[in-house]
């Protein structure tokens, strides 16, 4: 529940043609739809440990390419509730942003040429996103919460963001861009899934789970 998506293409890789694409998982039949401009797949399921992985994939029409995929947007108010109280995120050294239900969007987050207003817009990689998770928990350093991240070795360019929409909801995503983004013919095929790890007993034992992955990229 609480989770949708928003697919941007370019008509003839041309930005001032593009066509956005938006929608709730939940009102997919069989977990897919077809547009003019694209078709659509969402594929989830939830590993041995409790993890929901999340893939979607993207094809297409003639003379239409994916820019971008926003995917998957989940809703931590509908799904959290009020044990979203603090984002733990990957600036630097790292970053808490605490009383979330308080914070309100900040204009223009994120850095050039793709801006956005937020409470955190983190491009990875870069020094404002040095790793590719972000931490939303209880504000308790001992408490429970959600590590949304992506197990990509490729390390390949994404953003993770955490706003508030108009019903004052909470949301997080992360945003995928393809290879040769927007140009025709050019769709998104996920060989990497989102990953939502819920934990309990403190943030550590999410980044565990995330440093166990990466050591072994090395």
């Amino acid at each position: 529940a609480g989770v949708s998506y928003r697919i941007t293409l370019w008509q003839g890789a041309d930005p001032a043609k593009a066509v956005t694409l938006e929608g709730d998982v939940a009102e997919l039949e069989n977990g897919a739809k077809s547009y003019p401009q694209a078709d659509v797949k969402v594929i989830s399921q939830i590993d041995a440990s409790g993890q929901q992985q999340w893939r979607i994939d993207v094809t297409p029409a003639e003379d239409f390419g994916v820019y971008s995929v926003e995917f998957p947007i989940i809703d931590l108010t509908a799904t959290l509730g009020d044990k979203a109280q603090r984002l733990l995120a990957s600036y630097g050294d790292g970053a808490a942003f605490d009383n979330l239900p308080e914070r309100q969007n900040r204009k223009d987050q994120g850095a050039l040429p793709r801006l956005r207003d937020g409470i955190w817009y983190g491009v990875y990689p870069s020094n404002r996103q040095v790793m590719q998770l972000m931490i939303i928990d209880d504000g308790d350093d001992h408490g429970d919460g959600v590590m949304i991240w992506t197990p990509d070795g490729d390390a390949n360019v994404k953003d993770f963001t955490l706003w508030k929409n108009d019903a004052d909801h909470l949301l997080a995503s992360v945003t995928l861009f393809p290879g040769n983004t927007g140009r025709p013919g050019v769709g998104l095929h996920m060989n990497f899934p989102v990953t939502i790890t819920p934990f309990a007993g403190g943030w550590n034992n999410a980044t565990d789970i995330y440093r166990d992955w990466a050591v072994q990229q090395f």
